[in-house]
């Protein structure tokens, strides 16, 4: 038998909310596994739905396709209706990945992402945020290869290397880079104390855009190391030379 179950319906109120196949259990007594819905080949599950409104694959692989349509995962917070929600994304939007948090309506933005492993959020240094006004904030971020120094980035836009993961914004260690109304700073020890920039020889950068000057060091031909600076122009100026 090629179908056993082949229906058909016709739906032809437009103020009627129709439903074509309905399942109700009454669970008064089951196992926590119960399913709603077991699609099988050969004796091999391949989709079933639980009776706690899950969905599983059991193909190791879960998948939202559609051809060449994006598709979006929607995971809500909240949700009274189409128009007031909050909820995460994991979408795909003009080629670009996006992961994030969305809100319509009553929703509140400004709800913090954070990091999960082994069930433990991780440092507070690893979150950002969502502002009311839809710009992406973050409070603090550090990037770390599990052995010292660590990067750090604030939104007191101090950013710098440091071997603690919570150390306040004007506590970073060796090697702080703070930044204040466009004017770079570099630190040894502390904020308040200097440090130096290193530049290593190379071959002449691209001229920069159109206002702009790109500080280098390059080999003067003769073996000397010299600070050069080129302008928008392709113009290079030397600033100083080894003696």
């Amino acid at each position: 038998m090629a179908d056993i179950f082949d229906m058909a319906d016709t739906w032809n109120a437009g103020a009627t909310t129709f439903t074509a196949i309905k399942m109700n259990v009454t669970d008064t007594a089951s196992a926590a596994a119960s399913l709603l819905m077991d699609l099988q080949v050969g004796g091999t599950s391949r989709f079933q739905v639980g009776k706690g409104a899950g969905a599983y694959f059991q193909s190791n692989i879960a998948e939202i396709r559609n051809s060449t349509t994006a598709q979006s995962l929607r995971v809500y917070n909240t949700f009274t209706d189409a128009s007031n929600y909050e909820r995460a994304i994991i979408q795909y939007s003009s080629n670009v990945l996006e992961i994030g948090h969305q809100v319509a309506g009553t929703g509140t933005a400004g709800r913090q992402i954070v990091f999960v492993a082994g069930g433990n959020t991780l440092s507070s240094s690893w979150h950002w945020r969502e502002s009311a006004a839809g710009a992406a904030t973050f409070t603090r971020m550090t990037l770390t290869n599990e052995t010292a120094p660590k990067l750090k980035l604030r939104q007191s836009g101090i950013f710098g290397w440091t071997s603690s993961t919570s150390s306040a914004d004007g506590a970073l260690a060796t090697g702080v880079v703070a930044t204040t109304a466009g004017v770079v700073r570099f630190c040894a020890t502390s904020e308040t104390v200097g440090s130096a920039a290193e530049f290593i020889e190379q071959t002449a950068p691209t001229a920069p855009a159109t206002n702009g000057v790109r500080i280098y060091a390059e080999d003067n031909g003769a073996g000397k190391t010299r600070l050069m600076a080129l302008f928008a122009t392709g113009a290079a100026q030397q600033i100083a030379i080894e003696p």
